[in-house]
């Protein structure tokens, strides 16, 4: 075989040597980048404004959570550290670094000055923007410097058009940033829901140790609004046998008052304290049917397959209607037993309507099996979808 002059220069000792430095240093490079958990390839900051309640914190801790079994140096970086402290199963006044328990998991409070001054923050990989929160300007001035994947995170939703708005990209006119809309959702098509590792194993061994109880089990929480005093005579005149959990919410204090001045014998309730977010889940896998409210707990009552009842978060144009209505839409294929889904979907109607459907509510409890049936496999179906927390390690290690 005959080689060219020209191929006799590339193959030289010398070119030889300068080719396998830059195929080392190469390596080198890709070893910094490899995504495991002891690497800590990438950082994220999750950036995060309390704007009601728990919910918005609730859903951006538990992302930065699983993001940090995803292997990424996290911070994230939030205006509201007591509600924070809280969820994190500290006492409110606890002070921002003692939050998180991990070292490379750390919370930052947001400072207001950053609103129109410098932010101290170095640029991360990937930047999460929480519910269209608005980044500080010096920080989001940076973004394009750095090459960083920005992600905004929207409300989760069951609506159709999210379909054709997940991944979209934005641009920004004043530094020609690039931002990803990223829609929550319950589709194949959507971006799914942040799934722990584990959560399945989890859930499994918890119910192993629940013990049997022919009581109805039910486990409350909801917004003042919900008729609460309805719903304690509903349970009050109840025939079977209840066990009662209310959160540490105003509706359920209200409503295990209403309760025990019924004078009755079949309701046995139990009244908890507030429940950090590693606890929450439990409630919702021991019961038969979890009252619920706002986005992220109607979330893990999807994920965990169990009846539920959702009080969504009422807004002033009726949006919340059609909200509600996607997911039920969604959810009916997935039940055998037609008329009992029928008057689950009309039970929580009218309970976001302020009003206790009786009629709706015998129906459920007479068929709760096949209820439950179902809910089991709308549950197995949203586990099925995409996971947020893999998406996003996904999309950096795609950059």
């Amino acid at each position: 075989m005959s080689v060219s002059l020209a191929s006799k220069a590339i193959f030289s000792p010398a070119r030889l040597h300068l080719w396998r430095l830059i195929f080392d240093a190469h390596i080198v490079v890709m070893s910094t980048r490899c995504c495991t958990a002891d690497s800590l390839a990438y950082s994220i900051d999750i950036f995060c404004r309390v704007i009601d309640n728990f919910g918005d914190a609730g859903v951006l801790w538990r992302l930065a959570r699983e993001m940090r079994r995803e292997g990424f140096a996290v911070r994230l970086i939030i205006d509201d550290t007591a509600t924070l402290a809280l969820l994190a199963g500290k006492a409110r006044e606890t002070a921002v670094e003692a939050i998180s328990d991990d070292k490379d998991l750390k919370v930052i409070h947001w400072e207001k000055a950053w609103s129109d001054g410098p932010c101290p923050l170095a640029v991360a990989d990937m930047v999460v923007e929480g519910f269209a929160c608005r980044l500080p300007p010096d920080y989001e001035g940076r973004i394009i410097a750095h090459q960083t994947v920005w992600v905004n995170i929207d409300y989760f939703t069951a609506e159709d058009w999210i379909e054709g708005c997940h991944m979209l990209k934005s641009i920004l006119p004043s530094t020609g940033a690039e931002k990803i809309n990223y829609f929550p959702g319950v589709s194949r098509a959507s971006g799914g829901l942040t799934i722990e590792k584990g959560y399945e194993a989890a859930r499994e061994a918890f119910l192993s140790r629940v013990p049997a109880t022919d009581a109805l089990k039910i486990f409350y929480f909801s917004y003042p609004t919900a008729p609460v005093s309805a719903l304690a005579t509903l349970l009050a005149n109840s025939k079977q046998n209840i066990e009662l959990t209310c959160s540490a919410c105003e509706a359920a204090r209200t409503l295990a008052r209403n309760v025990e001045s019924a004078s009755t014998n079949n309701v046995t309730i139990k009244q908890l304290g507030f429940v950090p977010q590693n606890g929450f889940d439990e409630l919702i896998w021991a019961s038969d049917i979890a009252f619920i409210r706002g986005e992220d707990s109607a979330a893990r009552a999807m994920l965990a397959g169990v009846p539920f009842i959702w009080q969504i978060y009422p807004q002033d144009d009726g949006a919340h209607w059609v909200k509600l209505a996607a997911l039920t839409d969604k959810m009916r294929s997935h039940f055998d037993h037609q008329p009992v889904f029928d008057a689950w979907e009309q039970f929580q109607r009218d309970f976001n309507a302020g009003q206790i459907n009786e009629t709706a509510w015998q129906s459920m409890t007479k068929e709760l099996s096949a209820l439950k049936a179902g809910f089991t496999r709308w549950g197995e179906h949203v586990r099925g979808n995409a996971n947020i927390a893999e998406r996003l390690s996904q999309m950096i290690q795609k950059r």
